[in-house]
């Protein structure tokens, strides 16, 4: 197996997978990006989201832990193809994740109408 094989199936795992978790993290920041501003301030109050920082964690380890277990006990060409595999599921099964996701931003939007209002 090559570089494109590995890049190829990290792509398919991004798409399927890491996409959702991304609109799902979205559902909790409940902070203003002013993208025409010059500067681009980090250490604003209320920029750190544990529920966001714990969503991040099945996107960093889930592939490298699944890939580390599969190539531990079939070698690297299966760990790569377990990591495509998932990124598949995941893209087969987006439409109920969707569902899951869009009942959630229903839930947050008070809160984060609010909290754009509340602008500093």
């Amino acid at each position: 197996m090559g570089n494109v094989s590995y890049i190829f199936a990290a792509g398919i795992y991004n798409i399927g997978v890491n996409s959702q978790f991304t609109f799902w993290s979205g559902a909790f920041n409940k902070m203003q990006i002013d993208l025409n501003a010059k500067e681009k301030r980090f250490g604003q109050k209320n920029s750190f989201n544990m529920k966001s920082l714990l969503l991040l964690i099945p996107k960093m380890f889930l592939p490298m832990v699944v890939f580390g277990i599969v190539q531990h006990f079939y070698g690297i060409e299966a760990g790569v193809v377990s990591v495509a595999i998932m990124g598949l599921i995941g893209f087969l099964i987006r439409e109920k994740i969707f569902d899951i996701i869009v009942k959630h931003y229903k839930v947050e939007k008070y809160s984060t109408l609010e909290a754009f209002k509340n602008k500093d």
